[in-house]
């Protein structure tokens, strides 16, 4: 699971996080990227054509969790790894946990 609000991985929404940028990580809602990126911003694109988000970014994506060259859902990333091995592991635990319930709930034959 990842939320889509802060690209952060283990829950589908915080609703309580920061808005990250899918694109760039910048603290802004990626539809407002050719708005309000400071990357963009510090680039020699048009700037009024920028403010009415008129314009391609010109500099690479980086991911908000990793902060490599690719999208923040980007199935490559090692933060993504990280998070799958760690819920896989959690989920294999919890069926251990559900065997070991299940065999102590049941009396001896």
């Amino acid at each position: 699971m990842q939320c889509t609000r802060c690209w952060k991985y283990g829950d589908k929404i915080h609703p309580s996080c920061q808005i990250r940028c899918r694109q760039c990580g910048g603290h802004h809602e990626e539809v407002d990227h050719s708005k309000e990126c400071v990357k963009c911003a510090k680039s020699d694109v048009d700037h009024e054509a920028r403010k009415n988000g008129l314009t391609t970014c010109s500099h690479p994506i980086s991911c908000a969790n990793c902060g490599d060259n690719h999208h923040a859902d980007d199935k490559v990333c090692r933060m993504r790894d990280h998070a799958v091995c760690e819920e896989r592991q959690r989920r294999k635990i919890g069926q251990g946990q559900t065997m070991i319930s299940k065999y102590l709930e049941t009396p001896p034959s």
